[in-house]
Order: C-alpha cells, then structure tokens, then sequence
C-alpha cells in the first residue's frame, strides 16, 4: 500500500468520523419539530407523539403564536385518553380571550368526559353557544355534544347533536360515517342500560316536539304559532299536546278560511240577521238596550 493509498484511506475515515457527529445528518437523532410533521403524526394516529411536538413548538413560539399550539397540544392529548398530560396543558396556558377561550372551554367539557364527570362536561357545553357556521371547531362542538348527550343519558340530545354535525359533513360518505358512529354509539348506550325508546324521550314543549318531529324549519315555522291559539306559548307546559291536536285538525279538516275573503264572513251575518226581521245599522250611538217583555228580543 503506497503512501497516497494511505492518506487518502485515512482522509476518508476523518470524514466518515465527522459526519456521523455531525447531529443534523445523524441517523438516530430526530428531526427537529415542525407543524407539518405533528398535524401528521395526528393524522397517523400517533396522538401522544403529535402532543409532544405541539408542545415543542409552542415552547419555540412567543406568547402570541404558543397558546394555539398549546391547545393544539391539549386536544392531542385527549385525543390519547390521558387525562393528566391534557389538564397539565391546560393549567398553563394563560388568560385566553375570543375564540382561544372558547376552544379551551371545549378541551376542559372533554377533559370532564375523560375524567369520569360527564354532568358537568354537559354544563359547560351548554355554556357555549353553539356555532352557527362551518368548520373544525363546529365538527368538534356536535361531535363532544354528542358524546356528552349519551354519557348523561340525553340520546335525544345526542341524535339532534349529530343532526347539526351531519349538515357539515362535505360528502356523502362523511354523512354516512356519522350516522353509523350514532347508531353504534346508541347501541352501546341501550347495552349500559340508557332508555332510547321515543315514549322515554318525550318533550311536553311544541317546541320540542317540532324540533324532534319535523327537520324542515319551514314546517316547524308554520306549526308553531297554532299553540298561540290555546293561550300557550311554544315552550309552555302540555303546549306539545295542543299542538298536536290543532295539528290533526288542520290535517283533517285544513284551516277554516272564508271563501273569497274575510268580508264574506260579515256579509252572511248581515244576510241572516235581515232575513230574520233583524236590521244593522252603522255609525248610531247606542244609549241602551230594549228587550221584548214576553220573548226577550231586542226592540230598540
């Protein structure tokens, strides 16, 4: 072996010795923490991994870009069933205003379910409004409520909480997966012992009973003010009994309008009350009424 054989021999090995320290190249070393990568590990089901490196990346952030990654973090850890790293999470983060605050009222409802509490994961549900548009945060609302609904034996609740996340599915087939995940879920309910027949799941209201009836808010507009007519309101007691009673009548025998107006209605009067000797007479001041002495009739 000449002397070039060996210096170049021993150039290599120099070089092979440094890479393998050099820590950005090394194959044992992880890359560093990246918003692609953790929304990736989420994807791929590693939820502990992806809650890890939200964290890591909140902790690189300043105090404006942190709490977003840190909730991101929080539901992650959720999402892992581990309750302790979640709260751990939670705790730490600062006063949130907006719609930071509401995201971490959900994470905290899910956090209760984790934990066992699920009264109260309902009563801080019900102190969110619910969201009027699309989007993940409204998917995440209907889907929590859902759960929420059947672990505190509301499945009514439950199948109108999936109704709301169904209208923000974008295929059919997400439509279908959601009811499928409400059928089971049900069923898994049913099986704890949880009533789901309808006669358990009655709404004394007309309000609820429409809005369990009747999807369209077209039809539950019409119905509504029906019950109006028997001097209760739409979420009054036995108003959904009312209402269903004028309901079957309007089913039956539709509404009684007047052919060809209202005035028509006057007008028949005026003709009975002529044909039977009777006289009607307009824009006259009446002092009092004279009543026949033997038959009670009026006379003047």
């Amino acid at each position: 072996m000449t002397a070039t054989t060996v210096s170049r021999l021993a150039t290599t090995i120099a070089m092979v010795l440094v890479l393998s320290a050099c820590p950005a190249i090394s194959p044992n070393r992880p890359p560093p923490p990246s918003l692609d990568h953790a929304a990736q590990l989420a994807q791929r089901g590693d939820h502990a991994a992806a809650a890890r490196e939200f964290e890591a990346l909140a902790a690189e952030n300043n105090v404006v870009d942190a709490p977003p990654l840190s909730l991101r973090a929080a539901r992650e850890w959720l999402a892992n069933a581990s309750a302790v790293d979640a709260e751990r999470v939670l705790l730490a983060l600062p006063a949130l205003t907006g719609p930071l605050a509401t995201q971490r009222k959900l994470l905290g409802a899910e956090l209760d379910l984790l934990k066992g509490a699920a009264t109260r994961a309902w009563q801080v549900l019900n102190e969110i409004p619910a969201p009027n548009g699309s989007g993940d945060f409204a998917q995440q609302y209907f889907l929590l409520r859902q759960r929420v609904a059947l672990a505190t034996g509301r499945p009514l609740e439950a199948v109108r909480a999936e109704a709301s996340a169904e209208q923000l599915a974008e295929s059919d087939t997400a439509r279908n997966t959601s009811r499928l995940q409400l059928l089971r879920a049900l069923r898994d309910a049913a099986q704890q012992g949880i009533k789901i027949e309808p006669q358990q799941a009655r709404d004394p209201t007309a309000r609820g009973w429409l809005e369990q009836g009747y999807r369209s808010d077209v039809a539950q507009a019409l119905y509504a003010p029906w019950v109006l007519h028997t001097g209760l309101g739409p979420e009054s007691a036995y108003s959904a009994q009312m209402a269903k009673v004028i309901a079957f009548a309007l089913e039956v025998a539709g509404a009684p309008i007047v052919k060809g107006g209202a005035q028509n209605l006057v007008t028949a009067f005026e003709t009975l009350i002529n044909d039977h000797g009777g006289a009607i007479r307009v824009g006259a001041d009446v002092e009092r009424v004279l009543l026949h002495d033997t038959t009670g009739a009026a006379r003047g």
